[in-house]
């Protein structure tokens, strides 16, 4: 019942004020405790049941064991009196413990004499501890701590590799330059791995397309027909301009091999290989030079029958660009033209 001179037992939730009000009750018990007769102190530390820690045995391979006794009356009231104050002061049963390892060979030198008795050494000091046991102090015996040991957990040898060290050999030989065969712990099967990227994958790699060996066959604002394609058929056919493009100013990507374009049509932009494309021809029969007659025009009926010379074909609007005799330019379809005999001789 008795609850000491401070609110609270565990000396850490002590505040200060409240830690310097109970050293002041201590040191003034302490005084008063000493002037006492040794036997009074004596009955008083039975009634109490004071207790001697200490370690005995020991030697060769044998650690000491931990000990836990009654007070003898060979305990001086130097000692007696701080742990009989400490325990008024701070009411706890570890109050009243004296520790008397201090002198064994895994502790320090000093005695329980040369400490004076201090009883606070359980509260703050070392564990108690006896070849790799932990244990504590409860209701005046020595205890063991029960310590929880993990979880069994037993031993999975991982899965047999699904290929022997040959057959991965052998496999190794196969793969593109830069990769590697491994083989994954967890399930043994085979993976592939690529040092030079970091990547890794479960199917097999397939090899780098190689370099175009396609040298570029025209020149930007070039009209060309696209033919032979593949992936894209429906663009067999349609007339492009070429363009110049990111990395290709000059309309040739070298490092793939491939024409930047643009359809007439539409305006879409795409990259062609060169063999896939060609100069667009001037549609008809008719060619630089040649002498023509206009006929059919409905627009400039005027014109019908007289004689011109063709110059160049406009792929973009499907018309060719004539000279007519008095030095006029027109840009007609080939359907309103016919081949005709040179200007400087008579027709036929």
């Amino acid at each position: 019942a008795w609850r000491g001179a401070a609110p609270e037992r565990d000396i850490a939730k002590l505040t200060a004020e409240d830690k310097e009000a109970a050293a002041e009750v201590y040191l003034r018990l302490v005084r008063q405790l000493e002037g006492t007769r040794g036997d009074t102190l004596q009955g008083l530390a039975k009634l109490l049941r004071v207790q001697r820690l200490s370690l005995t045995g020991g030697g060769g391979q044998n650690p000491p064991k931990l000990k836990l006794v009654d007070t003898a009356v060979s305990v001086g009231r130097k000692v007696m009196a701080p742990v009989l104050a400490l325990f008024l002061t701070l009411p706890d049963q570890q109050s009243l413990i004296i520790d008397e390892r201090a002198g064994s060979s895994k502790q320090s030198d000093k005695t329980a004499k040369e400490m004076q008795g201090d009883p606070g050494f359980l509260v703050n000091g070392p564990l108690l501890e006896e070849a790799g046991r932990r244990m504590q102090l409860k209701n005046g015996a020595i205890i063991d701590i029960p310590i929880p040991r993990p979880a069994y957990t037993p031993y999975v040898a991982p899965p047999a590799p699904k290929m022997s060290p040959m057959q991965l050999a052998q496999h190794q030989m196969t793969l593109p330059k830069g990769w590697e065969v491994r083989i994954a712990r967890s399930t043994g099967d085979v993976y592939y791995y690529q040092p030079k990227t970091t990547k890794s994958q479960w199917d097999y790699p397939k090899p780098d397309a190689p370099a175009s060996n396609e040298a570029p066959t025209c020149n930007v604002g070039d009209v060309v027909v696209i033919n032979g394609l593949v992936s894209k058929p429906e663009l067999n056919g349609c007339q492009a301009r070429v363009i110049a493009g990111d990395g290709a100013p000059q309309g040739f990507d070298a490092a793939r091999g491939r024409h930047h374009i643009e359809l007439l049509k539409d305006g879409t932009r795409l990259t062609v290989k060169p063999s896939n494309m060609q100069l667009a021809a001037p549609p008809g029969q008719f060619n630089a030079g040649d002498v023509v007659v206009i006929e059919g025009l409905q627009s400039k009926p005027e014109l019908n029958g007289c004689k011109a010379r063709v110059g160049t074909f406009d792929v973009a609007t499907g018309r060719h660009h004539v000279a007519l005799e008095d030095g006029k330019s027109l840009a007609l379809k080939p359907a309103n033209l016919a081949l005709a005999v040179p200007l400087d001789q008579p027709a036929p």
